[in-house]
């Protein structure tokens, strides 16, 4: 089960902290911020993109909802709205009806886990490797087989059952297209899959036997993964 990261977005603190409280309940989903502000919670997505946004829709600043759909990677996105008939519900977008209930919030996670899983599951079946340079061949890589995925420089280096292959490619890149297969990202310049976490110390993983790095920031999401993988 893979952890969901979220953002919340809205100018009322009773609303936040009821959203906060249930989010806390839930082992994975991971809050990464809270925001008063759309323009505050853009830079913040910039710098660090999440899966899931929840947005109050009737803040002065909200514009409609049109600020969210100019974001990349694309977030999921829960639209708390006093007015759901005049909001458009899409595969990206739940319109919820203020003031929000916890049977609503329930409801419209699980909907949201399962459409993921259905969709992972149909890109799992599609594409299961990542193409790669030995020397002069070109070799698939199972990504299931994937220790994790560090960055150097411009390029990505891939640390493979005792192996390792370099490719070009960005961290955000590769986050986007392993997050929801197994991996995290601990450090600016680490992923690593879930699965083949043999420890967590004080600051540091142990992935392969190789000590990882955890930075500040993604402490959060490594324990809510941590619990999921004891649930599964």
């Amino acid at each position: 089960m893979s952890v969901l990261t979220c953002y919340v977005v809205d100018d009322d603190s009773v609303s936040r902290h009821n959203l906060r409280q249930y989010i806390l309940d839930r082992p994975c989903v991971c809050l990464k911020a809270e925001f008063e502000e759309v323009h505050v919670a853009v830079q913040a997505f910039h710098h660090q993109p999440v899966q899931l946004l929840i947005v109050n829709n009737d803040m002065p600043n909200a514009g409609g909802g049109a600020w969210f759909e100019t974001l990349l990677p694309k977030p999921y996105v829960f639209l708390l709205s006093s007015k759901p008939a005049n909001q458009q519900q899409s595969k990206h977008v739940t319109v919820l009806q203020k003031p929000v209930n916890t049977e609503a919030l329930m409801l419209a996670f699980s909907k949201l886990q399962q459409q993921i899983q259905q969709e992972h599951a149909a890109a799992e079946a599609e594409d299961t490797c990542i193409i790669v340079r030995d020397h002069k061949d070109l070799v698939n890589v199972d990504i299931s087989e994937i220790r994790l995925v560090e960055a150097l420089g411009d390029y990505l280096k891939l640390h493979v059952n005792g192996r390792f292959y370099t490719m070009l490619g960005t961290m955000k890149q590769m986050e986007e297209r392993l997050r929801y297969v197994g991996f995290i990202r601990v450090h600016r310049s680490y992923l690593v899959a879930i699965a083949f976490i043999e420890q967590v110390e004080n600051g540091a993983v142990i992935v392969g036997g190789k000590r990882v790095p955890v930075s500040d920031s993604y402490k959060a999401v490594l324990m809510a993964a941590m619990k999921c993988k004891t649930m599964d």
